[in-house]
């Protein structure tokens, strides 16, 4: 499972593997308050993270940190770092690649009344 600037932290089991994009000026990633203390999925899990604008000014109410182009650039740093554990998430998506199938679940909850 990968999220990027998610406001909670999805609890795995040993075999999933979890790999977070938070910038710590986001204040919608804020909101997972550091996440699970003792994390979760596998152990080949990661959270990457980066201050997502180092220049204080107008453009932090818009919440610029929190935008799909500032996580692409931080997945992008993370793709080009020879970190393992990056190049591990690497394999795995050339594995997904050649896949003959694939299953996903989406959930969709909507208030009542």
């Amino acid at each position: 499972m990968m999220t990027a600037g998610s406001p909670t932290e999805p609890s795995l089991t040993d075999d999933q593997t979890l790999l977070q994009l938070r910038h710590t000026d986001d204040v919608v990633s804020a909101l997972a308050a550091g996440g699970s203390a003792e994390g979760t999925g596998s152990p080949d899990s990661f959270t990457a993270s980066r201050v997502g604008d180092p220049h204080g000014g107008i453009q932090d109410l818009k919440l610029q940190t929190h935008g799909l182009e500032t996580y692409v650039a931080t997945a992008e740093m993370v793709d080009a770092s020879d970190d393992p554990r990056a190049e591990a998430v690497d394999e795995y998506w050339e594995e997904l690649g050649e896949a003959v199938e694939v299953e996903r679940i989406e959930f969709h909850a909507e208030r009542a009344g």
